[in-house]
């Protein structure tokens, strides 16, 4: 990881703590600083950081430097050093920190990934303000003999790793991207073969797949167990990093996600001869199963316009395709019917992208407009803070 640690020259005392996290860090973390724009930029092109971490607040060169770094895509997270104590702020407020706050501080500390503050009475500060409800202690080796400056350093270093486990979808490469996808694909068959060469030359460089994103962010969107079972089935070997261990920041008011089954009455009979009907192909369909999928649309539907619609919901939407026996002109009608049919051909076209789904399994053409792009931002930016 590397990090590049932002503070305006002039506070001795902000000096001396950046310097020790350099220091201690080091051992195990890239690390720089910087205390000027012009040495800031300098760092960025030269070190590439993962996160810049903004020190202290009222300043117009940490305004700039948040400013570029929103611009270069970099996470910040900012430690203000008992600057936002509300005695501080009331201090000249109407003359100098209300234009400030209005003009920047309020939101450098909204758009950090997190607040990382010194105390339990700064911490119950900074929740009274309300800016960010990330917020983590790191008690100050220097001023307190409670926590030592190795300790100090990992609590922080934990921080910064819990940043980079947070909206991880933005860190991941395209190979990773299309390597989730096709384990998905082989998860869902349970057999290698359904791999076209694209999906499966993923695999053969496997240097590229960045397997400590993957595998935490299939934990976060709540399928890892088909993406192992993937994993099991092109006889890879299963990744090192354990996921359940990698603790993230949730969006706020996240819901977890049901499945889109709990609220489907309608129950799979294929063994009623009654509800089959087998085509002069030989093919065999099942009512039952065409009405279930019809329901299983109009509750994706509905988790679509509460903007609730996630990547497990369409992993379930695309094992529904394989398994259960759909008929074609049947399912059709009904969404006709219910006013469905151009929704679900966009989830089709969802399903292809993301699970590698073929067309001889969509009772729907998939379509690829506007509003598909848009349902695709929904699944893609629900675990973002």
């Amino acid at each position: 990881m590397r990090i590049l640690h932002f503070h305006p020259d002039g506070n001795k005392t902000i000096a001396e703590y950046v310097a020790l996290l350099c220091r201690v860090m080091g051992e195990y973390a890239e690390v720089a600083a910087a205390n000027d724009i012009k040495s800031l930029t300098r760092q960025i092109k030269q070190k590439r950081p993962d996160i810049i971490h903004l020190h202290g607040c009222w300043t117009m060169q940490n305004a700039i430097a948040a400013m570029i770094a929103k611009r270069k895509l970099i996470r910040t997270v900012i430690t203000p050093h008992g600057q936002l104590e509300p005695w501080i702020i009331r201090q000249h407020y109407i003359r100098k920190k209300l234009p400030r706050i209005l003009l920047y501080q309020k939101t450098i500390v909204n758009r950090a990934y997190s607040v990382i503050v010194m105390g339990k009475m700064e911490e119950f500060h900074l929740k009274q303000l309300k800016w960010n409800p990330r917020i983590e202690t790191a008690y100050n080796s220097i001023i307190t003999d409670t926590i030592t400056e190795e300790d100090m350093c990992r609590t922080i270093y934990g921080i910064y790793d819990k940043v980079m486990n947070t909206d991880i979808l933005k860190l991941m490469n395209r190979e990773t991207i299309n390597a989730t996808s096709a384990l998905i694909k082989a998860g869902l068959t349970g057999n290698h073969l359904w791999l076209n060469d694209h999906e499966y030359g993923l695999f053969r460089t496997p240097n590229n797949i960045e397997w400590d994103k993957l595998t935490a962010y299939v934990h976060q969107e709540g399928i890892s167990d088909v993406v192992t079972k993937g994993i099991d089935v092109l006889e890879l070997p299963q990744p090192d990093t354990a996921p359940t261990e990698k603790p993230f920041y949730h969006p706020k008011n996240l819901i977890s996600p049901e499945p889109l089954s709990a609220s489907i009455s309608i129950k799979k009979d294929k063994g009623n001869s009654k509800d089959n009907k087998e085509t002069a192909c030989g093919n065999i369909f099942s009512y039952t199963d065409t009405l279930y999928f019809t329901e299983m649309m109009r509750n994706v539907r509905k988790l679509t316009s509460r903007r609730r619609l996630t990547l497990s919901h369409i992993v379930e939407t695309a094992d529904t395709l394989r398994t259960r026996a759909i008929d074609e002109g049947k399912a059709g009608e009904i969404l006709r019917g219910k006013r469905l049919y151009k929704f679900t051909g966009r989830i089709m076209q969802l399903l292809a992208d993301m699970t590698g789904l073929e067309e001889g399994f969509m009772p729907v053409p998939p379509i690829n407009d506007r509003q598909t792009n848009r349902i695709k931002t929904i699944i893609n930016k629900h675990l973002e803070i």
